[in-house]
């Protein structure tokens, strides 16, 4: 199984390789453009969401025990 941003990741490449590719134009370039956008606009949530869960693991292991996180910022290991 591989991780979410390791997916993301490859996902983008791939994005791009399609915007890369010189055979595509016309209306097949401009709606990968657009999908280009979405995927853009959807990646900046998940990388913002992997900062606070990165964020709340670090206040966990710098707190251990002394301060509970909101429920909603707990991660699998405060289970």
């Amino acid at each position: 199984m591989t991780s979410p941003m390791v997916d993301l990741n490859n996902a983008l490449l791939d994005q791009l390789a399609r915007l890369n590719n010189p055979e595509v134009k016309g209306e097949d370039l401009e709606a990968e453009m657009m999908r280009a956008h979405a995927m853009t606009e959807v990646s900046k949530e998940i990388i913002s969401n992997g900062r606070l869960v990165l964020a709340a693991e670090q206040h966990r292991m710098n707190y251990q025990g002394h301060y509970k996180l909101p429920k909603l910022l707990e991660t699998k290991a405060e289970g």
